[in-house]
């Protein structure tokens, strides 16, 4: 019997043997292309902040109120002295935990330089969570992953929460790490790392509360889709939330209830901020638009179009064909997430902009996963119309030109928006920074070390290196925060009008007795509940200090200071 080998080479020797190298080639082309693409877009997401903090004051400016409680909570922390029980703060610990090294490598003689530290570690993770939106889009393709990740490092409310201190950035990368973690090339992970996925979940809420939006977006498609592996995301969420929290609550709990939860829960404004205002701030156009550029005057249909294109893309790129292909779950907790991140959005009747930075970060997530969509579909119908049985559709399809022509219009076209939203970007923060300067310098003159020192925005002791953290100075890291604390219901306001809770006011009488300087950061000095008969008593027994900026006021029985003192009055 003779045997008849098949045409072509034959597998008799070594070198015989022809392999198809394109798979392996395709993939490190790949490999290296999402590395190149998660270098780039952490280098622009952090290179955005660390330009901006390399001028006009950036380390050192005087730009928030928020990133002087954290730091301070953190220095008091690592002095001893417990938040919720020896002074009210109304976030989560997680924060104070992740700066506590900062803390410790400062010392209570520098807190200046830890600032300095924290805010450059807070543009590191505003580079992260971009790179962590590439990452997770990966699997949809590498002009996903490039869209998404820079969507969320240009985009142009950022300045809110990374140009200092703020709780949003790490806030975003534990919510995506627990995406990153739950997910592999877009299934559902293993058991084991779902309580991983949790455990990142629970960090995150032990930063912020708004991590329940994100929570709650995982409970809603797993107990729909994956009911048995849900139990296994709520035990890491219960671990990643506990731990952390476990030993502020033995320390206080009463306190810890009730600054965290109660008051936040309760907290109102006399004023709700509309939802045009919030809607503007989503889509990006509160700070770049000016008369100059783009008019959002009260009849404006910019913010209602930007947000028709928001939501006509994430429709037309992921839900959309998902309903028609049976989403896959990663498709479903992105959108549910994204829609519950906006929810938060809304809720609060009091509203910042740095809260759009979460909704941000996943809607970044849907469209990168739509663009994907809309690449891997253009992919299909150029493959098909190339060989149409028509010669002008093959010649016309079937040539690269064409998709590589698409491609760089694409591509410039987004290179130039971002250029240009990264240049109004960087001239706003610097016109920002430019305005509150640094008055630590001042502030250093004029209170000698060692001096006890109460602020009404512990910001201006931090950049002043005047923190005292002796048993015999009382503590006030976040006046609003007490207020609030104290009551709720009745939120400082600026024109000074609301009712002052007694309580509060004989608390900040008892601060003040203490006190050898006062510092307030503006001339209402609304945080604090100045009412008539404590105006009174504060001028009976302090004077202001001349030489110094922010507005100084010593004790007239403590001269402490060189510099000279002349009678003067609260607000």
């Amino acid at each position: 019997m003779t045997t008849t080998l098949p045409a072509g080479p034959q597998s008799i020797g070594h070198e015989d043997v022809q392999l198809d190298p394109t798979p392996r080639g395709r993939l490190w082309t790949r490999r290296v292309g999402l590395i190149v693409i998660l270098i780039v877009v952490f280098g622009v997401g952090s290179g955005i902040v660390f330009h901006n903090l390399s001028v006009h004051h950036g380390l050192y400016a005087l730009t928030e109120y928020d990133d002087g409680v954290y730091f301070g909570a953190t220095m008091h922390l690592v002095a001893g002295q417990l938040p919720y029980r020896s002074f009210v703060m109304v976030q989560p610990p997680g924060i104070t935990i992740i700066l506590a090294p900062i803390a410790l490598l400062v010392g209570p003689a520098d807190p200046r330089a830890g600032l300095a530290i924290a805010r450059v570690l807070t543009g590191t993770f505003v580079g992260l969570d971009a790179l962590l939106i590439a990452f997770i889009l990966r699997y949809k393709g590498l002009t996903a992953a490039f869209v998404g990740g820079m969507l969320f490092a240009i985009y142009p409310p950022g300045y809110s929460s990374d140009r200092t201190l703020m709780l949003e950035p790490y806030l975003i990368f534990f919510c995506l790490l627990a995406v990153a973690l739950a997910f592999s090339s877009g299934r559902l992970a293993s058991n084991r790392q779902l309580v991983f996925a949790g455990a990142a979940l629970g960090f995150a809420g032990a930063i912020k509360l708004f991590a329940a939006a994100i929570a709650l977006a995982f409970f809603f498609v797993l107990i729909w889709r994956h009911r048995r592996q849900l139990s296994y995301l709520i035990f890491g969420a219960f671990l990643g939330f506990v731990i952390p929290c476990l030993a502020f609550f033995i320390g206080a709990p009463h306190g810890f209830i009730h600054d965290v939860i109660s008051s936040q829960f309760t907290r109102t404004t006399a004023v709700p901020t509309p939802f045009r205002t919030r809607l503007t701030a989503l889509v990006g156009l509160n700070n770049i638009a000016s008369p100059k550029r783009l008019s959002l005057g009260p009849d404006s249909p910019w913010p209602w179009l930007g947000a028709s294109l928001l939501g006509l893309v994430s429709l037309a790129g992921t839900l959309i064909p998902a309903l028609r292909r049976r989403a896959t779950t990663f498709t479903w907790l992105v959108v549910v997430a994204a829609v519950f991140a906006f929810a938060m959005v809304c809720i609060p009747q009091q509203f910042y902009t740095h809260y759009c930075i979460l909704a941000d970060a996943f809607f970044a997530l849907v469209i990168g996963a739509a663009v994907g969509s809309f690449v891997s579909g253009a992919g299909t119908f150029f493959r098909a119309r190339s060989r149409s049985p028509r010669p002008w559709l093959r010649r016309m399809f079937g040539s690269r030109a064409l998709p590589i022509a698409l491609c760089g219009v694409g591509l410039a076209s987004f290179v130039a928006a971002s250029t240009t939203v990264v240049a109004i970007e960087s001239r706003f923060q610097a016109g920002k920074m430019d305005h509150f300067g640094d008055p630590g310098r001042s502030l250093d003159l004029a209170i000698p070390a060692g001096s006890c020192v109460i602020s009404d925005s512990e910001i201006l002791l931090i950049i002043a290196n005047r923190m005292n953290f002796s048993p015999s100075c009382p503590v006030m890291v976040d006046s609003t925060g007490t207020w609030l604390a104290y009551d709720a219901a009745h939120p400082p306001q600026r024109n000074r009008k609301e009712p002052k809770d007694p309580a509060l006011v004989a608390l900040w009488q008892h601060l003040f007795s203490h006190a050898d300087y006062a510092v307030f950061a503006g001339k209402s000095a609304f945080r604090v509940p100045f009412t008539p008969a404590l105006s009174q008593w504060f001028n009976d027994r302090f004077v202001i200090v001349p030489t110094a900026a922010p507005i100084t006021f010593k004790r007239r029985d403590r001269e402490l200071a060189n510099a000279p003192a002349i009678k003067g009055t609260v607000p």
